[in-house]
């Protein structure tokens, strides 16, 4: 596409980057629809006013990317002051959690935090401390959400609340690094929390993990939680982090990924964002040896990198991950039947009369659903094969 091309090429500060860009039929509109799609638009509007890239782009263009980055400015301004209540109760708490993802690399590795945007903020933390978590976080008037599963399905929590300003603010709290299975113990909290590094901008107390322990959960994150996902923000997330780390780290970067199993995903991670962004993240012929050699190694997380129907679906690759099978029948029963709570939750009833009823409805409308899929996925397939034969004939 045009417009994605484009925004990479503003991305890199090219002053080329709106040569031709109406080609294939792209408006202002969708420039911006897709901007937004991939969390880009506060960092467009960055570039435009300060690279290369802001030559030759259409004046209506620059005006409403200023105005739009200018807004989501402002909402950072009162994301930041209530990120600093909330360390503060941490650390009146005397429990540390450690940011990581989106807003970890927006006060680390950006010369603005609301240049790199996302609609929560992530923490890590020790399962020992998630109780004083969850209470500093209700003393500051947050709500937890309730999950689908009690333990087996989902290793976070998440909490909602909306300041004066009418604004939401999410936090997500993980003693897990991932839901995934494969991926859960990738890391802990003490081996992040030996490497992690302050961000004083934010708070004194805070903490982000360091670029190297930063790559590798932006690498795994994109195929962990989002199914391969292309959005530039996390591609560029990645490409930042590893010009940080240098030929030195990207090699203790690549020892620590086949270590931990994922080396694979991460070296597709970094050719992706190689490949998207048009920018080098490390050498090619380095990069082509690791990936090569990750693909030999057979490593059963590659299951998150496949595009075959079923193979990257979560709920499927969740339950045939498990570590045994009675870990397997927890996880389905949680996913079949969850708890009342989170039905009458889910589904905004108060009387627990109604949930064997909501269990059915449950039940019906997952089979219907389930049913579309196996017929989009087996009709994908068989698309894809007639397409290989024609080509070969």
């Amino acid at each position: 596409m045009s417009i994605d091309r484009t925004l990479a090429a503003v991305l890199r500060g090219e002053a080329s980057a709106w040569a031709d860009w109406r080609l294939e039929g792209a408006t202002d509109e969708k420039l911006f629809e897709r901007a937004a799609w991939h969390g880009v638009t506060a960092l467009v509007a960055h570039q435009l006013a300060t690279t290369p890239a802001g030559d030759g782009c259409p004046a209506p263009i620059r005006a409403e990317a200023e105005r739009r980055g200018a807004k989501i400015a402002a909402q950072e301004g009162l994301v930041a002051h209530e990120l600093r209540r909330v360390f503060s109760g941490f650390e009146d708490a005397h429990v540390r959690p450690i940011l990581f993802k989106g807003t970890a690399l927006a006060y680390s590795h950006y010369p603005q935090p609301s240049l790199r945007e996302r609609s929560d903020t992530d923490l890590f933390v020790s399962l020992r401390d998630f109780t004083v978590v969850e209470n500093t976080l209700a003393s500051l008037g947050y709500e937890r959400r309730l999950p689908l599963g009690d333990g087996a399905t989902c290793k976070q929590a998440w909490f909602e609340k909306r300041d004066r300003f009418g604004l939401k603010h999410a936090v997500d709290v993980h003693w897990r690094i991932s839901n995934r299975p494969l991926l859960m113990d990738l890391v802990s909290y003490d081996e992040l929390a030996a490497r992690a590094e302050p961000v004083p901008s934010l708070h004194p107390s805070a903490i982000v993990p360091c670029p190297l322990h930063a790559l590798l959960l932006a690498a795994v994150h994109r195929v962990a939680h989002h199914d391969n996902a292309t959005e530039l923000a996390w591609l560029h997330d990645i490409a930042r982090l590893a010009s940080v780390l240098g030929a030195d780290g990207l090699e203790e970067f690549r020892r620590l990924a086949e270590h931990r199993r994922v080396s694979a995903i991460c070296a597709n991670a970094m050719e992706v964002a190689a490949e998207l962004l048009g920018t080098p993240v490390a050498p090619r012929d380095w990069l082509d040896d690791w990936r090569a050699g990750a693909l030999r190694r057979r490593e059963p997380s590659v299951i998150y990198l496949s595009h075959a129907p079923w193979q990257a679906d979560q709920a499927i690759s969740n339950l045939l991950t498990q570590p045994d099978w009675p870990a397997r029948f927890r996880y389905a029963a949680e996913l079949v039947f969850p708890s009342a709570r989170y039905l009458l939750a889910r589904y905004g009833f108060e009387s627990r009369a109604v949930v064997p009823f909501l269990h059915l409805w449950r039940l019906a409308t997952g089979t219907f659903k389930l049913a579309g899929r196996v017929t989009r996925d087996l009709s994908s397939a068989a698309t894809s094969m007639k397409v290989g034969h024609d080509d070969i004939v």
